[in-house]
């Protein structure tokens, strides 16, 4: 059963190298990050099916490991097409570093008019 607020809650994704994730997504997804120790890169998101004007995705860190850290890179040329990247808060083209060690998340929605990720909230 989804959380209250989320409509979708994806199982656990372990992430055990740098890279764009490719998934299916419900108009508000929940997805747990774990996996390798390490600092990994999130160069962007690809959504299946088409990125959706107004959908809201939050990434929770659940490794609970004291050096597991996730960066979202902010306008990243490493993501595969331009419409899959991050804005973050600090101009848009900088990284934010990271939701860990131990706990921690982010949360973005897909706006249309500049077709970006767009961050709201991290803790």
């Amino acid at each position: 059963m989804p959380l209250l607020w989320y409509d979708t809650v994806l199982p656990p994704l372990t992430i055990s190298g740098n890279q764009e994730l490719a998934l299916t997504l419900g108009a508000k997804t929940l997805v747990q990050l774990t996996g390798g120790t390490g600092a990994f890169q999130i160069f962007g998101l690809a959504q299946a099916g088409g990125n959706v004007a107004g959908a809201v995705i939050t990434f929770a860190n659940v490794s609970n490991g004291s050096a597991t850290t996730y960066k979202f890179m902010g306008l990243s040329s490493s993501a595969s097409s331009p419409v899959n990247r991050f804005r973050n808060p600090n101009g848009g083209g900088g990284n934010f570093d990271g939701i860990g060690p131990f706990y921690g998340s982010i949360t973005y929605f897909y706006d249309s008019s500049v077709s970006l990720w767009i961050m709201l909230y991290h803790s």
